[in-house]
């Protein structure tokens, strides 16, 4: 399937930051460095602030019509208030459940009560629909993807992705399967 590009104009909301410093007010982790200290100490006004992003996944997930299960993966030095508040945003999101896992310690016998709920939301009946029709066009896949999944305010297009799009449609091809292939920023990053 050929690649389409365009870049999307992004809010500048909670979800949208250059950093996590910038979306926490905490500091950066860098791979293979220890922990900043401000990172191993509770800190629940920051860690409300990153529920945002888990927020905003479970009300995507809640588009398709079905339930939605949490997994909290526990570490040892996560603490009860965090966890509760986790939870707790999650369900006033919707979230069916949240579950504290500490699959890392225990293997299997540390995720058992999320797995039971998992077997149970999936024994729930639910309504299951796509994101949007298969009948709308390319572009209004594209701008629905980039409006309600990344909060974007609409899709600028450069005249190469037009070209492809066009190409798309002479080829009879406008109807096929699209697939999203997003960039590995996270939902709270601002793309470069």
């Amino acid at each position: 399937m050929p690649a389409v590009w365009f870049a999307p104009k992004l809010r500048r909301d909670y979800l949208y930051h250059k950093s996590p410093q910038d979306a926490w007010g905490i500091s950066n982790v860098v791979a293979g460095r220890p922990l900043p200290e401000e990172l191993t100490k509770e800190n629940l006004p920051a860690l409300e602030r990153g529920c945002a992003n888990l927020v905003h996944h479970i009300k995507v997930a809640s588009y398709y019509g079905v339930p939605v299960v949490v997994s909290i993966n526990r570490f040892t030095p996560d603490t009860d208030p965090e966890v509760a508040l986790v939870r707790e945003k999650a369900m006033e999101a919707g979230a069916l459940g949240a579950y504290p896992i500490t699959v890392w310690a225990d293997g299997g016998e540390g995720a058992v009560e999320l797995a039971e709920a998992v077997v149970a939301a999936c024994e729930k009946p639910s309504d299951f629909q796509l994101l949007y029709p298969d009948n709308i066009s390319i572009k209004e896949k594209i701008e629905t993807l980039a409006k309600r999944v990344y909060n974007a305010d609409g899709v600028v297009y450069e005249p190469w992705p037009n070209e492809k799009l066009s190409n798309l449609r002479n080829w009879d091809l406008a109807d096929s399967l699209f697939v999203w292939r997003r960039l590995t920023f996270p939902l709270a990053m601002t793309p470069v």
